[in-house]
């Protein structure tokens, strides 16, 4: 793996994560209106590291 890859894979899981923990609140109410802002900033900054970073498949 490059270290883009590494890189990308680590932000992909991280906002799996941060989803998860936001169903949850906001399922059960307790997800603020400011944390959720923040979450559309991260989702948008995943979004572009998506689009932007460029992988070199091995196989």
């Amino acid at each position: 793996m490059s270290e883009q890859s590494v890189a990308l894979a680590v932000l992909v899981r991280s906002m799996q994560w941060e989803l998860e923990e936001a169903a949850y609140k906001i399922g059960g109410s307790r997800y603020s209106e400011q944390q959720r802002r923040h979450l559309a900033d991260q989702l948008d900054a995943l979004a572009h590291a998506l689009r932007t970073i460029e992988l070199h498949p091995t196989a």
